[in-house]
């Protein structure tokens, strides 16, 4: 009888170390194919963004560069095949003094929301005329530890009157007691100053493409709402940035500042549903312009529940930096602090923010210390200047 046999057993495992075999062999074929398939597309990239590259530096470079339009180098980079936003930073970065033309018209915008015109941002050295020191080495912090940091906790004694602007905006406080702390060693927040603007999505692109969460500190008066939509959508928090941004306004008083924040506070809600529970102050919350009142503002913020949080890495790209500055001063300052609270801006010409988010990212998800990346809550122990 065969069936049972050891003959019959004999042929089955035959049958199936071929099967295994085959199989084996099968795999590494695909995997070899594969592989091919991979080194084939990188090749195919390298043509395309090298076309790109040529094809772009004719356009800009001949007769016809005054009269090149947006929607022509988009049709270029479009039926070229390649992803927009990748072949604008391979050129820029391969040479860097030749695409300002080609970034311009590039990244003017094809998202489809209509890009209003905006009011060109005061830089901050104006504002009195004689410039503001933001050098927070010589600053004289001031201690917060006093005023708490949970909801509704009064930072005077419970004895004491509360002053009278405590009863403006009665609304305007963050219901709850504060959550209890995250473990946030080795974790970077990435966080954007200024926005929402005209360089949104292209941030927010980076960001979903290296898979991180930041925290977007906005001036809800700049935009229709729809941009804050698109940063809520995708995942990332939002605090208050003031409504005006304008220091001399905003620091003359208590009073003043609750103003500024409150129509802030309100319109973010109206266009988002958020009840912002988190801000940060512009220059951060000492500066030039706030001596006189910083404590009180913080103290009465602080009473209604919010928390602020100042940065520890500043990459300086309001300061018109280079590409080469922004990357190598976050990466030097990114390396020995226990948590870090990194700078940006979300702002009209903040075209190097954009060139330079992806490579830095990608920089900083590679590190050795393996740093986690998380946005900004309520949840996260408060950095301020002086109480890192």
């Amino acid at each position: 009888m065969y069936f049972g046999s050891v003959r019959f057993f004999k042929h089955l495992i035959t049958v199936v170390v071929i099967l295994l075999l085959c199989g084996l062999a099968a795999a590494l074929c695909l995997t070899v194919l594969d592989d091919r398939r991979v080194r084939a597309e990188s090749q195919e990239y390298q043509k395309q963004a090298a076309a790109a590259r040529e094809t772009l530096t004719a356009l800009v470079s001949g007769e016809g560069k005054d009269t090149l339009t947006a929607e022509q180098v988009f049709a270029v980079i479009t039926n070229l095949g390649a992803d927009r936003r990748e072949i604008v930073n391979l050129l820029y970065k391969s040479d860097k003094a030749d695409f300002e033309d080609v970034f311009d018209m590039a990244y003017n915008r094809e998202s489809g929301i209509p890009t209003k015109a905006s009011e060109p941002e005061t830089d901050v050295k104006d504002l009195d005329g004689s410039g503001l020191d933001n050098t927070f080495e010589q600053l004289d912090f001031i201690d917060t530890s006093a005023f708490g940091n949970t909801g509704g906790t009064a930072a005077a004694s419970a004895d004491a009157a509360l002053p009278a602007y405590s009863s403006l905006y009665p609304e305007m406080k963050v219901e709850g007691t504060m959550p209890a702390a995250v473990s946030d060693d080795d974790t970077i927040y990435m966080t954007f100053d200024d926005g929402p603007s005209e360089y949104t999505e292209d941030i927010l692109y980076y960001l979903k493409k290296n898979d991180v969460k930041a925290t977007f500190f906005v001036i809800p008066s700049q935009t229709s709402g729809e941009r804050l939509r698109l940063i809520q959508a995708d995942g990332h928090s939002i605090g208050i940035h003031t409504l005006s941004h304008d220091y001399k306004k905003i620091y003359a008083s208590v009073e003043a500042y609750l103003e500024d924040f409150h129509e802030a506070w309100k319109l973010l809600y109206e266009q988002t549903g958020i009840k912002a529970d988190i801000f940060r102050f512009p220059g951060g919350s000492i500066n030039d312009f706030n001596r006189e009142t910083s404590k009180d503002i913080i103290a009465e913020m602080t009473r209604r529940g919010f928390v602020y949080f100042d940065w520890n890495v500043d990459s300086e790209d309001s300061i018109d930096a280079t590409w080469n500055h922004l990357y190598d001063n976050i990466r030097a300052e990114t390396a020995d602090p226990v948590r870090s609270i990194v700078l940006m801006h979300d702002r009209p010409g903040g075209k190097m923010t954009v060139l330079v988010l992806d490579d830095i990212l990608q920089y900083l998800k590679s590190d050795p210390r393996g740093f986690k990346f998380a946005a900004l809550s309520r949840a996260v122990r408060p950095m301020h200047f002086g109480n890192q």
